[in-house]
């Protein structure tokens, strides 16, 4: 950094400027370009500003131009007359009072002036130690700012970083995301066939369920409906045989007097003595009958409950599909256990009945034959038998 512009020091050129009306009127003086002076006094901004400080507090005077004279040349013939004989002694000592005067008065303004001064300096230093302290607060500003700049362009270059590796992981997403379309589309196609032939099968069970049922509330409404008729029957013949016996007991009663009068008196001809022989009694059970009278019915007819759901109701028939076998692959090993343990406790239970004892029993050894063959197929147990 310049200290001296076309030999003149900060000081010099300050003074031109001071005393010129424009810059470039001190540059032309000065014999440089305006550029040239407006450079040299921004490299030295701070010496310029202390100048010009000091300027105004009075600190810098400036030089009054001194006009020279030429001499008052001595006419000749002229009287010399001395100084003293011309001017009076009276008026000479009040002239040197009056400057006395003037001199006291003028070494009072100059205190004043001093103390105006010194209070200007004490001033002019605050002013300058704030100055420094705000030029510090403005370099420290100004390197911050510098670092903040610095750390905007790491910034710039860790976005633009960022973004290019964004792209290639949205390239690598995007393809990564059609394969798994792919992937996700034909893993559901397969699982809604899958649902879909589920769906079938468990429509076929349950028509075939339905039909069973059906059946089989047919068969126990007929049956109802001829036990209804049968224990009708059966009351009207036992009210019958109950009148009838009603009768006989009437018709005992009055033989039974006819005979005690007729004991009451003397057979003179065989002068023999009856005795009252026992009277005849009819205790009947009416549920005992009707059961009885009911089940001989059944017997006879040879009425015998038709097979309800056996257990080959669900094997395929023709292009059917053996249910069982369907729920074998579907469900998992502790639900295929419960639900054939299920049906053999359900026809274990219905056991007991004259009927049907020989077909329920039959239905528990076929699932009790499946678990066996499953057990053994997926090696559930080392001998299930």
């Amino acid at each position: 950094m310049a200290k001296t512009l076309k030999g003149l020091v900060i000081t010099e050129v300050d003074q031109i400027i001071h005393e010129t009306k424009t810059l470039k009127e001190a540059a032309a003086k000065i014999g440089v370009a305006y550029q040239t002076l407006l450079q040299f006094r921004s490299e030295n901004m701070k010496e310029f500003k202390k100048l010009k400080a000091q300027r105004e507090q009075g600190l810098i005077v400036d030089e009054v131009q001194v006009v020279k004279t030429k001499p008052v040349e001595k006419n000749k013939g002229a009287s010399t007359i001395p100084v003293n004989d011309v001017i009076d002694k009276a008026e000479h000592q009040k002239i040197v009072n009056d400057l006395k005067n003037k001199l006291e008065e003028l070494q009072k303004e100059h205190n004043k002036s001093n103390e105006d001064v010194n209070k200007l300096n004490a001033e002019r230093n605050d002013l300058l130690n704030q100055i420094r302290q705000h030029i510090e607060k403005a370099e420290k500003k100004d390197e911050e700012l510098q670092l903040k700049e610095l750390q905007i362009k790491d910034r710039e270059r860790d976005i633009k970083s960022l973004k290019h590796s964004y792209d290639r992981l949205e390239k690598k997403s995007a393809d990564a995301l059609k394969m798994n379309d792919r992937f996700l589309t034909s893993k559901y196609e397969k699982e809604l066939n899958q649902h879909k032939r589920t769906i079938e099968v468990s429509a076929e069970a349950n028509k075939n369920l339905k039909q069973s049922l059906e059946e089989a509330n047919k068969v126990i409404k007929e049956y109802q409906d001829k036990e209804t008729k049968l224990v009708t029957s059966y009351e009207k013949q036992l009210e019958e045989k109950q009148n009838t016996i009603q009768k006989l007991e009437t018709d005992f009663i009055t033989l039974e007097k006819s005979y005690e009068a007729l004991m009451s008196k003397t057979d003179s001809i065989s002068n023999v003595k009856w005795e009252k022989g026992p009277r005849l009694t009819f205790d009947i059970d009416r549920n005992k009958l009707i059961q009885s009278q009911l089940l001989s019915e059944i017997e006879s007819k040879e009425l015998a409950i038709q097979n309800i759901n056996p257990p080959s109701h669900y094997a395929p028939n023709g292009l059917g599909t053996d249910v069982i076998g369907f729920l074998e692959s579907q469900f998992s090993y502790e639900a295929y256990k419960g639900f054939i343990i299920g049906n053999i406790i359900k026809y274990a239970t219905r056991t007991g009945r004259k009927d049907e004892e020989i077909n329920e029993l039959k239905k528990i050894v076929d699932y009790a034959d499946r678990m066996i063959s499953f057990l053994e197929r997926d090696n559930k147990v080392a001998d299930a038998r």
